[in-house]
């Protein structure tokens, strides 16, 4: 089954994502819709129900897409990632991507499934980590999805910490994928979420909305680098919670090399 591939994008119709995954639907904004359409009239285009309700909002969206048009798997693409690049430095191919990603998907039950970043790849010589944040690039079983409650549609920002949270405490599976890594860069370009990021004030309430949910299981962090409030998840907690629960298998893997 292959993954149906979503790309979100607000305000940026020089969006870069599409040259990795020229099949995929576009999702916009109603404000936005017009300067897609004449910018990309080749290009299937989603139109949300809303404007600027935020990540979890767009993401609720996709998964209720992928379910009412049979996709179990979807990918979730940021739009303004800048390459895509496979370990082995092989020429990125992009249907062995999508074909590897459904087979890893299921053979290990997972509900996420993203793919790691550029600069985090060499400290990890495996091949998947379980129990960690999905960013950027994060393949989503729908049905996991909507089983756990589907995306927090009150998370404006944040929502990719929220729901990859969410599905460990309640017992499923999320890993990052090493064998493929994206590079990207926040804020680099004008569009998209630096709607939100340019409000640092709003950035940091939106951080502690989200540890006011998980307690002492996320601890809001000012980034020297972009100069924002970010959220450090204590990712083996969260597990030890589904754990003791019975909700998980203590005996699971934490890693595994292919």
């Amino acid at each position: 089954m292959t993954p149906l591939v979503c790309i979100p994008s607000k305000n940026r119709i020089g969006y870069t994502a599409g040259s990795y995954f020229p099949e995929h639907k576009l999702f916009v904004e109603p404000q936005d819709e017009a300067q897609y359409r004449r910018a990309h009239p080749d290009k299937d285009l989603v139109v949300l129900p809303e404007n600027d309700r935020g990540f979890g909002y767009v993401c609720e969206q996709m998964n209720r897409y992928a379910l009412e048009n049979g996709h179990r798997y979807w990918l979730f693409v940021d739009d303004d990632i800048r390459k895509m690049k496979d370990r082995t430095k092989a020429p990125f191919d992009r249907r062995r991507f999508l074909s590897r990603a459904s087979d890893i998907l299921g053979r290990y039950d997972l509900a996420q499934l993203g793919v790691s970043f550029q600069g985090h790849n060499w400290h990890f010589k495996g091949d998947l980590k379980f129990d960690t944040a999905c960013w950027c690039v994060v393949f989503n079983d729908a049905e996991k999805i909507a089983a756990a409650g589907g995306y927090d549609t009150d998370n404006i920002l944040f929502n990719d910490y929220e729901i990859t949270a969410r599905l460990i405490r309640k017992g499923f599976r999320a890993a990052n994928w090493y064998e493929y890594m994206v590079d990207h860069q926040m804020a680099s370009m004008e569009g998209g979420a630096n709607t939100f990021y340019k409000k640092k004030q709003f950035v940091l309430n939106e951080a502690l909305k989200l540890a006011r949910k998980y307690g002492h299981l996320c601890r809001p962090i000012f980034h020297e680098g972009h100069q924002l409030t970010e959220v450090r998840m204590r990712w083996a907690e969260l597990r030890k919670e589904a754990e003791r629960a019975g909700l998980r298998d203590p005996n699971d893997p934490k890693e595994i090399t292919f």
